[in-house]
């Protein structure tokens, strides 16, 4: 940010409105080829996604802040001369244009497989009537005398975890890591694990600030010296309605996996989830529910978009080249 490095603008010209620049847009995406040895990349791809998406006319968030033409530093004033709605249409047209002329390396594009989702403008609306469509399942299955009590654990774990990691966006290792301690019932003290039944009533979470890897940034996690995460599920809007649920998986489901402290979304075994553990779960999910050859009573089948999961190596998303 400082004013020899990057595109020389100080920290108080950092606005999101930056991205109306084409020299701005052109420099970050060869910065972008530099780093990929020359090649166009699933990242540069998002990047333009993204950008293209906050331009959108009477959607997006820049082209509905009209003061940011205001707080363009002069290199990049000089660039535009226009009304804001105009200066954005006109870098949405050009975006688009970029990347319609990308030559994204395959095995570098980790959004290939979910682009017709990712292409909606609502990524997760899929996800939620997926989800949905795995509720329905899972009530049939639930009442069935012919499945074991793990099976259906598995299920109810598989279903719950997959319905938390689309509505609150933690990394995939804060959720395989995920604790719960009976004697955790309160959100003053640091030690109880991370998931927590306060007074006996509510669920919270807890989660370190040193769990996270940007936990020194101030803009995020404040100045103060108890910068952890603690807050009742009941007060979080996208959380709240999977409370029952969550209440019913801890009750019933949970000790047949794990009875007692330990993870919240074990094995089979009653152990924590392993990386690969994680991928293979959210991996088998989407081929069923998302994926174009999907489940013929329950999937969506969306054309175009194969299994994916969270990636093994690292906790991005990643698609499989295989279904």
């Amino acid at each position: 940010c400082s004013s020899d490095l990057g595109a020389g603008l100080s920290r108080d010209e950092l606005t999101l409105g930056l991205i109306v620049s084409r020299r701005l847009i052109e420099d970050y995406m060869a910065f972008r080829r530099a780093r990929a040895n020359g090649r166009d990349s699933g990242t540069t791809t998002s990047f333009l996604t993204d950008t293209i998406a906050l331009l959108q006319q009477n959607e997006g968030w820049v082209e509905g802040h009209p003061a940011l033409l205001a707080r363009l530093p002069p290199s990049v004033r000089g660039e535009v001369e226009a009304d804001w709605q105009t200066i954005c249409a006109d870098q949405r047209v050009h975006v688009t244009a970029l990347q319609a002329a990308l030559e994204v390396d395959v095995s570098r594009d980790r959004f290939r497989l979910i682009l017709p989702m990712i292409e909606t403008g609502r990524p997760l609306d899929p996800v939620q009537e997926a989800l949905s469509r795995n509720w329905q399942e899972l009530q049939t299955f639930d009442h069935r005398c012919d499945v074991s009590a793990v099976a259906k654990a598995l299920a109810w774990r598989n279903y719950l975890l997959i319905s938390m990691l689309a509505a609150f966006p933690l990394r995939a290792s804060h959720w395989r890591a995920m604790t719960y301690r009976s004697a955790g019932r309160s959100l003053l003290l640091n030690s109880g694990g991370h998931l927590r039944h306060v007074g006996g009533q509510d669920w919270a979470l807890y989660l370190p600030a040193r769990e996270f890897k940007n936990s020194n940034n101030a803009d995020i996690f404040g100045p103060k010296k108890d910068k952890d995460l603690k807050f009742l599920l009941k007060d979080a809007v996208t959380l709240a309605p999977l409370m029952p649920l969550l209440d019913h998986y801890m009750r019933v489901h949970r000790p047949t996996l794990c009875d007692g402290d330990g993870p919240v979304f074990p094995d089979n075994q009653g152990h924590a989830l392993g990386k690969r553990d994680l991928y293979r779960i959210v991996r088998s999910w989407s081929r069923k529910f998302l994926a174009e050859h999907g489940n013929r009573q329950y999937g969506l089948r969306l054309t175009g978009v194969r299994a994916f999961g969270p990636d093994r190596k690292s906790t991005r998303l990643n698609s499989s080249h295989r279904t």
